[in-house]
């Protein structure tokens, strides 16, 4: 039998160990990150989207208050659940990109940011709180964190969080808006999303058509950037429908914060 060797890491004053097994299921959940961690990077993260205008053309929130306040709006009915768990730890910030990608992207901490072409691209309001949801249960299941720890050297993530490589965090900022989900991880946030939106009363089946909205565009010959980051399969929407089947206790409605097609005409 071979000796497992045991790793000991000093991470935020604590001691944390681990079996280095790389094959090992249990390495999908290891992460060296701590709670306050991840909220410290996402928020180094965040002032490097911020800084960077010509890569991320930021919706100006003040010139389009209407439209953060809708988001936040559904944002804050989803947190209102109580299915999220690091709903008072998490800053839960949405920042909107400018620009017609199909895309959205959560990093750690909670800092959730959706392109102006994605909101364009949803028909209900309830197809864009399963978006929503799904980019937080990212979030709050802690995926980032959990990739970044099997991508970089616990050296390099430390010398990040002490402000030490900032060559390397603009580095992993862009990598995080390309990070590439498991498919395990997919089926997890997608499944909270479904979870999220039936509690707050939404029609929670919504998400299939916005995937399967994104997989005919896929037959059509276009690379939708959501789906490159998010990765489908012929299975996935009919778990999203068995998880809407196991959670409803009502049809759901398909909007309730507001008119989500004059959201979308308030956009430039």
């Amino acid at each position: 039998m071979k000796m497992k060797k045991l790793f000991v890491f000093f991470l935020g004053g604590c001691i944390v160990f681990f079996l280095g097994l790389s094959s090992c299921k249990k390495d999908e959940k290891l992460n060296f990150f701590t709670l306050e961690e991840d909220i410290q990077f996402g928020q180094q993260v965040d002032s490097q989207i911020q800084a960077s205008p010509d890569e991320y053309p930021i919706l100006d929130p003040v010139k389009y208050k209407a439209v953060y306040d809708y988001m936040n709006e559904i944002k804050n009915k989803l947190l209102a659940t109580g299915k999220i768990k690091y709903k008072d730890q998490f800053v839960w910030k949405i920042t909107l990109i400018d620009t017609t990608i199909l895309n959205a992207f959560a990093t750690p901490g909670g800092y959730l940011y959706f392109y102006t072409g994605l909101i364009k691209f949803c028909d209900t309001e309830a197809e864009l709180a399963g978006v929503i949801g799904h980019e937080m249960a990212h979030a709050d299941k802690r995926h980032s964190t959990v990739n970044m720890t099997k991508t970089y050297s616990y050296a390099v993530l430390f010398q990040i969080l002490l402000g030490q490589n900032n060559e390397t965090l603009a580095q992993i900022a862009t990598n995080l808006v390309s990070l590439k989900f498991s498919r395990d991880q997919e089926y997890e946030a997608d499944k909270n999303a479904v979870d999220y939106t039936a509690a707050a009363g939404y029609k929670g089946n919504e998400l299939k058509n916005f995937l399967l909205k994104l997989d005919s565009l896929q037959e059509k010959g276009f690379n939708p950037e959501f789906l490159s980051t998010h990765p489908s399969d012929a299975k996935r929407a009919g778990a999203i429908e068995e998880e809407w089947n196991a959670v409803k206790t009502g049809e759901g409605k398909l909007s309730i914060v507001g008119d989500l097609t004059a959201i979308k005409q308030l956009l430039p």
